[in-house]
């Protein structure tokens, strides 16, 4: 159980830069597109 909470902070923090560069890459895509 213990081992399970610490692990889930990591796997958020993964979770949450794996979105941004999503985030990054789709907005990115976006502007090629408008260009």
């Amino acid at each position: 159980r213990s081992l399970l909470e610490a692990k889930v902070p990591a796997v958020k923090r993964r979770t949450s830069c794996v979105y941004a560069d999503l985030r990054e890459l789709i907005s990115e895509m976006e502007l090629r597109k408008a260009a």
